[in-house]
């Protein structure tokens, strides 16, 4: 995602696939089939044109949900409620 290429994943994640799948900067497998990997392939061959897009959209959003800044704030959010209880 860092790298700025679409993702590929199980749609049985299914937090990381809404995200990826809506903004349209990866896509989900339904099943592990020879045809399930086929039809997202064809679907990312069409992306091939939009791919500066694609790159500046994947890029941007590993650095806004997955920084270590972002991580380390989640961290200290859980951190400090488990201390105030």
């Amino acid at each position: 995602l860092a790298c700025g290429l679409p993702v590929i994943v199980d749609s049985g994640q299914k937090a990381v696939s809404n995200i990826l799948v809506s903004m349209k900067i990866g896509m989900a497998v339904e099943l592990f089939s020879e045809t399930s990997y086929q039809s997202v392939s064809e679907r990312l061959h069409g992306w091939r044109h939009e791919r500066e897009v694609l790159s500046m959209k994947s890029h941007c959003l590993a650095t806004q949900m997955f920084s270590l800044n972002k991580s380390v704030e989640k961290y200290a959010e859980i951190y400090s409620g488990l201390y105030q209880a």
